[in-house]
């Protein structure tokens, strides 16, 4: 769960990823697909990775990528403490 140096998401390793998302106060992040998937994955006490119940959403830490169910593709994500921003 925590990495301190930058480490290579295993769950993501077949998929092409064109950015990826997060910031040094936060402890989750964000990655886009270039198929337009989103993932999260990280802390999620105040349920900031947008998660639906089904996915995860409840959990208070989600160690895997998981799949997002967004409305719209993401196209960019601002990642806080215990908020997130699409």
């Amino acid at each position: 769960y925590h990495c301190p140096t930058p480490t290579r998401v295993g769950t993501l390793a077949s998929i092409q990823i064109q950015k990826v998302f997060t910031s040094c106060n936060a402890v989750h992040s964000f990655a886009l697909a270039t198929n337009g998937t989103a993932y999260a994955w990280g802390r999620n006490e105040s349920k900031q990775l947008g998660l639906t119940a089904d996915a995860g959403g409840d959990a208070k830490n989600v160690y895997k990528p998981t799949e997002l169910d967004l409305p719209a593709p993401l196209r960019m994500a601002a990642c806080g403490k215990s908020h997130s921003v699409f």
